[in-house]
């Protein structure tokens, strides 16, 4: 197995603060932060339901034009058009209230003994329910060291009052340190809300010791490349650094990225997933690849959470094949 680079081999691989200014994420299928193909693939899938519930309509009031189908074309339009309102019913009623956790564990050599991070992503807190319950139940359950957040804390609309009860549970297990996402810029919450206990992190870091191993914690703001790839290298050979990055951008070229550890949600693993598919669209420059999941490389490590809430623009919550999470990540010594 190739040892993982030093500081000052990385230092070399690094981009330079110029070269950010051209920086190759942005590809030209893209609007916004949807790739062309993945707004195709929605479409897709937007139509063919749509052409089924059509299907289902038609015979239910019998047109004419389907008055000639055999039986078994139209069992199989009903199966069709019942099994996917089964799964409407349990993505929008089961699926976003179970909260479940992920573990991952990662070895390495500056990590001095065993010690635990709870990333909890995407809140989108809305109203206290079986979400927010979930949540603190799994937090508790793990008894981290510390609590990452990654940003989005709050829907809109949505209670400012249950985020903050969220807050201050969750600070009641382990010190949390959260950075922002980008509905930081809707609704500030970390200019609102200030809690013992709860460090915010914009475009900013703290040393942190956790059982004799010296960690260094970033929260970069979304968008701000140039010092998500600037602060990092601030890191002293003998810390460990995470890094609290909304976007899963970076999570391609992990072995390249200032840090140790990069946290990161915004996805929501696509929130619908299709068996054999996977997520459908990504909201992200990474693609739906990079979604959700654990990518290493070079002795570094990208944790892309699915999130905790959803995003509905005001619509009832919805999941499949997606279920909110919190991730619990336990840091070892090598061997």
């Amino acid at each position: 197995m190739t040892p993982p680079k030093t500081a000052a081999e990385l230092e070399g691989e690094l981009p330079s603060l110029e070269a950010l200014e051209k920086v190759l994420w942005y590809d030209p299928l893209k609007l916004g932060h949807f790739h062309v193909r993945e707004l195709a693939a929605v479409a897709l899938f937007a139509l063919t339901v749509g052409s089924i519930l059509a299907a289902e309509a038609a015979l239910l009031f019998g047109a004419p034009a389907l008055s000639g189908l055999s039986l078994v074309p139209r069992l199989l339009v009903h199966a069709l058009c019942y099994s996917g309102l089964a799964c409407v019913c349990y993505g929008v009623f089961v699926e976003p209230y179970r909260v479940v956790s992920r573990s991952v564990r990662v070895a390495h050599r500056k990590i001095k003994a065993p010690l635990r991070i709870l990333h909890v992503g995407d809140l989108h807190v809305r109203h206290w329910s079986r979400v927010e319950e979930g949540v603190l139940a799994e937090a508790r359950k793990a008894a981290p060291d510390l609590i990452a957040l990654t940003g989005d804390y709050s829907a809109l609309p949505g209670s400012i009052y249950d985020l903050e009860r969220l807050l201050r549970e969750l600070v009641g297990v382990a010190p949390v340190y959260a950075a922002l996402g980008n509905s930081e810029y809707l609704r500030p919450v970390h200019q609102i809300l200030r809690l013992p206990g709860l460090t915010w992190l914009d475009d900013d870091n703290r040393p942190v010791s956790v059982r004799g191993t010296p960690l260094r914690v970033y929260g970069i703001r979304p968008g701000s490349e140039r010092n998500f790839w600037q602060m990092g290298r601030n890191t002293r050979p003998f810390e460990f650094g995470v890094c609290l990055y909304h976007f899963p951008d970076f999570a391609p070229q992990v072995e390249r990225v200032p840090y140790d550890l990069m946290l990161s949600g915004h996805t929501h693993g696509g929130q619908i997933r299709l068996p054999g598919l996977g997520a459908l669209i990504s909201m992200s420059r990474a693609g739906t690849s990079f979604s959700e999941g654990v990518f290493s490389a070079e002795g570094r490590t990208a944790v892309v959470t699915r999130g905790v809430g959803c995003e509905s623009y005001g619509l009832p919550r919805a999941r499949f094949l997606c279920p909110p999470e919190v991730v619990v990540i336990d840091l070892v010594p090598p061997g």
